[in-house]
């Protein structure tokens, strides 16, 4: 009798890693090119913006000495090493680094010539100008006005005080108003080389033509006629094309014959 063998396989079960199963695959650790972009702009706005410019003395003296121990928090934060970081944050950055920024205008040459220097290129993206006006330069013939021309006889005459001064080729008010009008703000900073009298207001009413700034504001030095200053602030942002027709077309009104005489330029 023959004997029969029945071999029986027996099918192991697939083994099944539980542990990879529940094991949660860690995230890549972040970096700065995976944030939002709304995350990124501010961050670049933290690292490329300088407060603005002080203003300086009213009368030339050299500077003051620093500080004997200054804090290293106290010194502003200023790192362009982010712009050539990469393409992507070259790209991102460097229009903030000229829109956010405060440059000073040169006096003469206007938003040609602005400081710190730049590349021509990017003069259209600056936005926020200050420029500084000696008061005590004579004007030209041809640009010589004053806001209270009309209001007071002796503004026709320039006290011989300031006739030896250096006389500059300062920008006429339309050249102003080119260089500036649309500006998102406009600081200008009055100063004088001495208190010798006779300072009028002609170098500020060379602003009356500006508009569109955003916000304009006036500092320094201004010997009895900072409500002038007020007025020409609220005149340079007036809206383009003659918004408001009643204040376009008003001039200014000195308070009484005493603001009138230094408005022209007489104590």
């Amino acid at each position: 009798m023959s004997s029969t063998t029945i071999t029986t396989t027996t099918t192991q079960p697939e083994t099944v890693d539980i542990i990879h199963l529940f094991t949660i695959n860690p995230r890549p650790n972040p970096a700065f090119l995976t944030l939002p972009l709304e995350l990124r702009l501010e961050i670049y706005s933290h690292l490329l913006t300088l407060p603005p410019p002080p203003p300086p003395s009213p009368i030339y003296r050299s500077p003051p000495s620093p500080p004997r121990s200054p804090s290293s928090d106290s010194k502003p934060k200023f790192i362009t090493a982010i712009i050539r970081t990469c393409r992507q944050t070259h790209h991102e950055a460097q229009p903030l680094l000229y829109t956010l920024n405060t440059f000073t205008a040169d006096p003469v040459l206007l938003t040609a010539l602005p400081s710190p220097l730049v590349d021509s290129k990017f003069l259209p993206l600056i936005r926020n100008w200050s420029i500084k006006i000696r008061l005590d330069s004579p004007l030209p013939p041809s640009h010589s006005h004053s806001p209270s021309s009309s209001s007071s006889s002796s503004s026709s005459s320039t006290p011989q005080s300031r006739s030896n001064l250096l006389l500059l080729p300062l920008p006429s008010p339309a050249e102003l108003a080119a260089a500036f009008s649309g500006a998102h703000s406009l600081t200008v900073t009055a100063w004088q080389a001495s208190y010798m009298g006779g300072v009028g207001a002609s170098q500020l009413s060379r602003f009356e033509k500006v508009r569109g700034v955003k916000r304009a504001k006036i500092q320094g030095v201004m010997p009895g006629f900072g409500r002038y200053a007020r007025w020409l602030e609220g005149r340079m942002m007036l809206p383009f094309g003659g918004g408001n027709q009643a204040k376009e077309g008003e001039s200014y009104v000195p308070e009484d014959e005493r603001e009138a005489r230094r408005l022209s330029g007489w104590s």
